[in-house]
């Protein structure tokens, strides 16, 4: 799933579901993470550009001159780390269903 640091991430994390977060004013590190979600699944606003992100703890605050931070994530990094973070979700479920059938066959 995609989403923004949001209520919608942390349900579909708590239902085992893979959570790509996108943030804005705020950022991982001030606890907010989706549970059992790893810091790789999270694309964060350029802190180069915009140093005082996070700019408080529930990014309500939108300082001068950050309007059009969101701007500085890439669309194709969204579909890029969505594909990855897809595809190792995709390799666990073969693994699992590998070691089923050869549990259940015996081997």
């Amino acid at each position: 799933m995609i989403s923004m640091d949001s209520a919608n991430g942390h349900i579909a994390a708590n239902c085992g579901v893979p959570v790509l977060t996108i943030w804005g004013m705020t950022h991982p590190f001030c606890g907010f993470t989706p549970f059992d979600q790893g810091i790789e699944n999270s694309i964060m606003i350029d802190r180069n550009k915009y140093p005082y992100i996070p700019t408080s703890i529930f990014g309500n605050k939108i300082p001068k001159g950050y309007e059009s931070a969101f701007r500085s994530v890439e669309p194709k990094e969204v579909i890029e780390k969505a594909l990855e973070i897809g595809a190792e979700k995709a390799r666990k479920v073969a693994r699992t269903v590998l070691a089923r059938v050869r549990e259940s066959l015996g081997y």
